[in-house]
C-alpha cells in the first residue's frame, strides 16, 4: 500500500435544484467506483463528491467553506482526475481544482463518459511521471 498513489477526483457538485446536485453525486459515485476498479486499486481514488456529501446535507457550509477542505485534501494528492461530466467546464469548484493542479504542476488527466456506463481517457497531461521512479 505504501507505493501507492493518492489521486484527487474532480468533479462538478453544486447545481441549480437539490435533484440536479443529487445527480451529481451520482455520477461522482459512478465513477470513482468505474475508475478505481479500471485502475485495479493501483491507485486510490478520493473523490470530495463522494466522501463528503452526506455531510453537505447535514452542515450545509457554503461553497467557500467546502473549497478550503478540498485543498486541505487535494494537497495530499499525487495527482487529478478530472470527470468532464455535464457542467465541469462552468463548475467555479472543478475550475479552481484545475487551477490547484496547474499552480503546482500536479499531473492531470481528464475523462469522459463513454455513454455506456464507463468513463475513457481525454486528451490532458500524462500520469507516467507519477510511476517513473519505480
Amino acid at each position: 500500500m505504501a507505493n501507492k498513489k493518492l489521486i484527487y477526483l474532480a468533479s462538478p457538485y453544486t447545481a441549480a435544484t437539490p435533484e440536479a446536485r443529487e445527480l451529481n453525486y451520482q455520477r461522482a459515485v459512478e465513477a470513482t467506483a468505474y475508475l478505481t476498479r479500471m485502475f485495479d486499486y493501483d491507485i486510490v481514488l478520493y473523490s470530495p463528491i463522494v466522501h463528503s456529501h452526506p455531510l453537505d446535507i447535514i452542515l450545509r457550509y457554503p461553497h467557500s467553506k467546502w473549497m478550503e477542505i478540498c485543498e486541505v485534501f487535494y494537497k495530499r494528492c499525487d495527482g487529478m482526475l478530472v470527470l468532464c461530466s455535464p457542467g465541469w467546464i462552468h463548475s467555479k469548484g472543478v475550475q479552481k481544482e484545475i487551477e490547484w493542479a496547474q499552480r503546482d504542476n500536479k499531473p492531470m488527466n481528464y475523462y469522459v463518459s463513454d455513454n455506456d456506463g464507463g468513463y475513457i481517457y481525454a486528451p490532458g497531461s500524462d500520469f507516467s511521471a507519477l510511476w517513473s521512479d519505480e
